[in-house]
């Protein structure tokens, strides 16, 4: 990787190419047989909170939000609202 590039950024724009060749997967399986039924694999760990301390629940929430939006994509289509505010947060 260049030393220019920004890791997160590679990252989030790699797993958009997995996500469009996925919805691009499944268009072409109903072309084939519009009665498949096809989904997604998703592997998710989960992240527990250190403590029951707010400031922990918290920070596991916003952590696990980050993998959660991967399935919302697959099963709704489009990115959720909570993901498009964490992006322009950033930029």
């Amino acid at each position: 990787m260049p030393r220019n590039e920004n890791p997160e950024e590679l990252m989030y724009q790699a797993a958009h190419y997995e996500l469009v060749a996925s919805a691009r997967a499944v268009v072409a399986g109903h072309k084939i047989n519009p009665d498949f039924k096809i989904g997604c694999m998703i592997a998710l760990c989960p992240i527990y909170p250190f403590s029951c301390k707010p400031e922990d629940l918290l920070f596991a929430y916003k952590n696990m939000e980050r993998h959660y939006y991967y399935a919302d994509v697959h099963a709704l289509g489009y990115y959720p609202s909570y993901v498009l505010k964490q992006w322009k947060r950033k930029t």
